[in-house]
């Protein structure tokens, strides 16, 4: 009995990465990343950075000043920065396609239900919008571990918050309320109709939960999706203040549901101020 559990055990350690090449390379390759040949690898504080030969002198310049920005950003949003994700920089699409499935966007995150993440950045990923984007999100990965943020955490929360430290769709200088402003005047706007032409259909909260749902369509739907979840995230926080984000992470730590959790500090706060941040014009989740 027992030879034949070590035997498989020992066909399940041999399948088991055997499996990870073939049905996903990408992340094989993330998780390989130390042995890669063609890139270099840089210790930015206790994060490890893994740039491709193929960078020039410049970029690798510019990508150490803007990874300090981006992070200066994250310290300032969540108090501190926890996330030790690996990130791996490739400047040519063709190598980015490798190392990000489908290569699309500006950047990608990679949570392991281990704890180890990777955050990879494209030839558009050399910015400090992407780059705090996709650190927010291993902030959240950090702070609550791979399983709760697949299971509890909403996609369009995630996308949302991380939009918050990411200024390519508002101004960075912004408050709370100025930013909520911002996205909702561009969200009318799109509903309505830009210079006479037909009304888009927005999304709905409760329609963006999951990851295949909030990136599913076109390349417009998808930034539609990013719209209304910045939408919804910069009025929650400017109606529960800056306090509301430690304790959503508190009570999703101690196995609350992020919908109960999330009402409740909106609820909690929504009587003192919500004559100053106007009330979303759809339902919300």
């Amino acid at each position: 009995m027992r030879r034949s559990v070590v035997r498989w055990l020992v066909l399940l350690l041999i399948a088991l990465p055997l499996g990870t090449v073939i049905l996903f390379p990408t992340l094989w390759r993330c998780l390989t990343i130390a042995h890669a040949s063609n890139f270099k690898a840089v210790q930015v504080g206790t994060r490890a950075l893994y740039i491709s030969a193929d960078a020039s002198p410049r970029q690798r310049d510019v990508l150490l000043t803007h990874l300090q920005v981006a992070s200066e950003r994250i310290r300032r949003f969540w108090g501190n920065q926890q996330g030790q994700a690996v990130i791996i920089y490739c400047p040519t699409q063709e190598q980015y396609s490798l190392y990000c499935s489908g290569g699309e966007g500006a950047g990608c995150s990679l949570g392991m239900p281990w704890g180890a993440s990777f955050l990879v950045l494209g030839p558009e990923g050399n910015s400090p919008d992407v780059m705090a984007h996709e650190l927010c999100h291993d902030e959240l990965f950090a702070r609550l571990g791979w399983l709760t943020v697949k299971q509890q955490v909403p996609q369009w929360f995630n996308e949302g918050l991380a939009l918050m430290v990411d200024y390519r769709f508002s101004n960075g200088n912004s408050t709370p309320r100025e930013r909520f402003l911002i996205y909702d005047a561009e969200w009318n706007y799109r509903a309505r109709g830009p210079q006479g032409l037909s009304p888009q259909v927005m999304p709905v909260i409760s329609s963006l939960e999951s990851t295949r749902d909030f990136f599913y369509g076109d390349y417009g739907r998808v930034m539609l999706a990013y719209l209304t979840a910045g939408r919804e995230v910069s009025r929650w926080l400017a109606t529960v203040g800056p306090t509301a984000l430690p304790r959503l992470m508190t009570g999703l730590s101690e196995g609350g549901a992020f919908a109960t959790v999330y009402q409740y500090a909106r609820d909690k706060k929504a009587g003192t101020l919500q004559k100053n941040v106007p009330p979303a014009n759809h339902p919300t989740h």
